[in-house]
């Protein structure tokens, strides 16, 4: 039974650690950012060997656009939903040309939606879906303009020391009791403005001497 065991063990963690592989090409390396935009930072740890959180970065015509998405589910099933969020936003951002945050959203969750209940039978029952904040900036107008399905946005404003949220909506890219359109918000910015994006994986980290989350 222990070499049975140690033989599955084995066999499950290899198999593992090659869908990192695969997770880790799809998602933009580090020297394809720098083509984009030379000043920026990714913290990306994934709490299991895949992750259930994913980032997206490109470029069309003159919009920046960044994103940063926490799928439903951890390991694994989190990491399924990821490839399937990376490919939908290339679908709808690189080939359909849709650049406005919002729409992005708005037809992401259509399509996840679609996707997972291809019959439209018992929608209430397919959970899965994503936290996701989409930002795009134009460096000739100075704006930025953002949509967050329950993941919101900060801009660190260096030159004040002030901190600036960008609440997103109350609802995920997926099946929810109350579907909106979710809304699209715009901001200038200044050169120095921090923006930053993230998944609640950072702050509700656990630890310091009370064992509380980071917040």
């Amino acid at each position: 039974q222990k070499t049975q065991i140690e033989k599955a063990h084995h066999e499950i963690t290899d198999s593992i650690h090659y869908a990192r592989r695969i997770q880790s090409a799809v998602l933009p390396s580090n020297e394809y950012i720098k083509k984009i935009i030379d000043n920026f930072f990714i913290f990306y740890r994934p709490r299991d060997v895949v992750s259930g959180d994913f980032y997206w970065v490109n470029k069309v015509d003159n919009t920046y656009i960044f994103i940063a998405a926490d799928c439903t589910g951890h390991g694994v099933p989190g990491a399924f939903m990821s490839l399937l969020g990376i490919s939908l936003l290339n679908e709808i951002i690189l080939e359909n040309k849709i650049l406005s945050p919002d729409i992005i959203i708005n037809n992401l969750r259509e399509r996840l939606i679609k996707l997972l209940n291809p019959t439209n039978e018992n929608a209430e029952l397919v959970r899965d879906g994503m936290d996701i904040s989409v930002c795009t900036l134009n460096k000739e107008t100075k704006e930025i303009h953002f949509a967050g399905a329950n993941n919101k946005m900060l801009i660190v404003r260096t030159s004040t020391n002030e901190i600036v949220e960008l609440d997103a909506d109350p609802m995920p890219a997926g099946y929810y009791e109350v579907m909106k359109p979710f809304n699209l918000q715009s901001i200038n910015y200044t050169e120095g403005d921090i923006a930053v994006l993230f998944s609640d994986g950072y702050k509700d980290q656990f630890g310091g001497p009370n064992g509380k989350k980071f917040r």
